[in-house]
């Protein structure tokens, strides 16, 4: 939450305070980009000076807001929309994992800007990703959402899915919390 209030700060030259929530306009000076050519935007968990966007032609791009210029992009991935994407830090720092509307998961290494490995499973896309820390020892489970009606657990490690839960609808979101007992 800290990196993305100064990222906030940063890009309008004005302190923003914990309690606080500011709206950024899509403006030329500050993103390269228009907001209908954008599938998704999310601020770097690793890097608070990098901002992911994926856009409609299939490319997940780091923009380097602070220098105002794109970094790099991950091309050559899916061969749809890009939806989600999360940072895998605590299982491999300098990875992410993309879900698209090609019904795949893609898992990327951001030093070399390659891709690793590909998830295949779904029938319909993928709407939401959630990487799993501490479930496991060495957090290696990451959970996808799709339009299908299930939510799908895989390992990173072994790379395959250990895991199937069905739905009436599809997964549009989700959320987990470790049981303390």
């Amino acid at each position: 939450a800290s990196a993305r209030l100064s990222i906030l700060s940063r890009i309008h030259q004005r302190p923003v305070s914990k309690n606080s929530i500011r709206i950024l306009s899509w403006s030329k000076n500050v993103f390269p980009f228009s907001a209908f050519d954008v599938t998704l935007l999310i601020i770097s968990s690793f890097d608070e000076n990098l901002i992911f966007y994926g856009n409609n032609e299939n490319e997940i791009c780091a923009y380097h807001y602070l220098d105002r210029e794109i970094k790099f992009k991950l091309c050559r991935g899916h061969t749809n929309l890009v939806n989600n994407l999360v940072t895998l830090e605590k299982y491999n720092f300098g990875y992410i994992a993309t879900g698209s509307d090609d019904t795949t998961i893609k898992i990327w290494n951001l030093r070399s800007r390659s891709l690793v490995n590909s998830f295949e499973g779904h029938n319909a896309c993928i709407i939401t990703l959630c990487h799993l820390v501490n479930y496991n020892r060495d957090n290696s489970l990451l959970a996808s959402g799709s339009d299908d009606h299930t939510l799908r657990l895989w390992s990173l490690s072994d790379k395959n899915c250990v895991a199937i839960f069905y739905f009436l609808s599809w997964v549009k979101s989700m959320l987990f919390f470790k049981d303390q007992k």
